[in-house]
């Protein structure tokens, strides 16, 4: 609640009942706002009850890590305020069962025959959750309820699947893919003949990143023999290829000899990206000059000091080319940090928009199972939830995801094709990049490349190549049955 002077003080959200319920991490939960924005809150577990404690007036929900099979990032409804603590996990199937309803109804997805899995799923989950309301025995109603919640989790991703079939043959039924459509992040000390084969037969569009703490090892001290082959080799091939970011705020790539305060940090950073534009700006035609200015923690910057870091960047690039293309890269685009520091990533991109700094593409990493902050690894609905929100950013997008290969790389294979084709199904994503060519010390994912670091192809890469197949021609119309056939 506020006091009557202004301040904020601290009061109760929900509380939740997680005895009996070991699926539940009470270390993870965190508070949203109507609009999904991570909020200030004190979490406090005793006696098997989790609360939170709030900074706002108005209604929250929760987000929690709950192990269903597979630990996922899941959430409550918008809950009020009461002294009778909430069971976890029906609060978090009955938000899940309302999310199927809403959007069936956003995608108009209710003409779905009665016998596809997403119905079914779906309906088992009501039942399961009606019989978890009732059930007696406090155990027996937590294992109903999470029964109903794993399979309102698949109800929605078959929902999610079923919807970006439509959405891809609706753009590219008639015309096939652009050949930028898929690529790949070339980075790390290896550029081999076989490396660059493998790129020229399997990758449209690739991206050369520029790392600050590789490329200037001490104070004005510049070595760029780590990219500037790739980049003359990009050039040569006539593909589209894009350099950056000029700026990565990401742990482990800044330089530790640069400054933190924000006048030294600006001045280094210009310094630096000058160098790198004016050695390789008549070579590459699309910049990437900054990922990660949104989730800066160290150092950390204030909202302006954000965005005139990035005028700052996009400046520097048209003063030595004018045609350049400019992208901008948000970091952890679900928002997590933005509670203790940085900017949420929607709000960062309009405040980019309202302060003049025009951009023509924007760039979001979507990366599962990372090391990081921000990369749980996600259900599909939630990916595409997110993704229906990048459009109100009203500029083309470019996705970079990825995974780490796990036991035999199968899971990695899989997440790569569904997560692209659904990154694809929106006609706003210009992009798909896949985040790691080959395993290397500094990738984005642990394990993440297409090739592992003894040489190998991993399945992802047979995957990849299926997908720019299958998109290399038109997709044809696709027909689903209607409401009650079959059923």
């Amino acid at each position: 609640m506020l006091s009557g002077a202004g301040e904020a003080t601290l009061s109760l959200v929900p509380k939740f009942d997680t005895s009996h319920d070991p699926a539940v991490n009470p270390l993870t939960a965190r508070l949203l706002d109507h609009q999904g924005r991570a909020l200030e809150a004190e979490s406090r577990l005793s006696d098997n009850i989790l609360d939170l404690r709030k900074k706002v007036a108005h209604t929250v929900a929760t987000e929690v890590e709950y192990d269903i099979g597979r630990r996922l990032p899941l959430t409550t409804c918008l809950l009020p305020e009461r002294t009778v603590p909430y069971p976890l996990v029906q609060e978090l199937a009955r938000d899940r069962i309302r999310r199927f309803f809403h959007k069936s109804e956003e995608w108009q997805m209710f003409d779905l025959s009665l016998d596809h899995p997403a119905h079914v799923e779906f309906e088992a989950a009501r039942q399961d959750l009606v019989e978890s309301l009732v059930a007696s025995d406090p155990a027996e109603s937590i294992r109903l309820g999470r029964d109903g919640l794993k399979k309102s989790v698949d109800a929605c991703d078959q929902l999610t699947l079923a919807h970006a079939q439509i959405l891809l043959h609706r753009r590219y039924g008639n015309h096939p893919a652009s050949a930028s459509t898929f690529g790949v992040r070339y980075d790390g000390p290896v550029d081999s003949p076989g490396l660059r084969k493998l790129l020229a037969d399997q990758f449209g569009m690739f991206t050369i990143p520029i790392d600050w703490a590789v490329c200037e090892p001490k104070p004005n001290t510049f070595d760029f023999s780590s990219v500037e082959g790739k980049v003359l080799w990009a050039a040569e091939q006539g593909r589209p290829f894009m350099v950056g970011p000029l700026l990565a705020m990401r742990p482990g790539v800044l330089p530790d000899h640069v400054p933190l305060d924000f006048q030294s940090f600006r001045n280094r950073a210009y310094d630096f990206a000058e160098q790198v534009v004016a050695r390789f700006g008549r070579y590459c035609p699309f910049w990437n000059i900054a990922t990660g200015i949104n989730a800066s923690q160290s150092p950390l910057f204030s909202p302006e000091e954000s965005v005139d870091l990035a005028r700052m960047l996009r400046l520097l690039v048209r003063q030595y080319r004018r045609d350049a293309k400019i992208m901008i890269e948000v970091r952890e685009p679900w928002g997590e940090h933005a509670s203790d520091y940085g900017l949420d990533p929607f709000d960062f991109v309009k405040r980019l928009a309202q302060n003049g700094v025009e951009c023509d593409a924007i760039g979001v990493r979507m990366l599962a199972g990372g090391r990081h902050q921000g990369e749980a690894v996600r259900t599909l609905f939630d990916n595409a939830c997110l993704l229906d929100r990048l459009l109100s950013l009203d500029k083309p997008v470019v996705v970079t995801i990825g995974r780490g290969a796990g036991k035999d790389g199968q899971a990695q294979a899989k997440y790569a094709s569904l997560t692209a084709q659904l990154c694809l199904s929106r006609r706003y994503v210009q992009s798909v990049i896949w985040s790691d060519l080959y395993d290397h010390p500094r990738s984005l994912v642990d394990q993440g490349g297409m090739v592992d670091a003894q040489g190998g192809a991993r399945p992802v890469l047979a995957h990849w190549s299926k997908l720019r197949s299958k998109f290399s021609k038109p997709l044809g119309s696709v027909q689903l049955p209607k409401r009650g056939d079959g059923a």
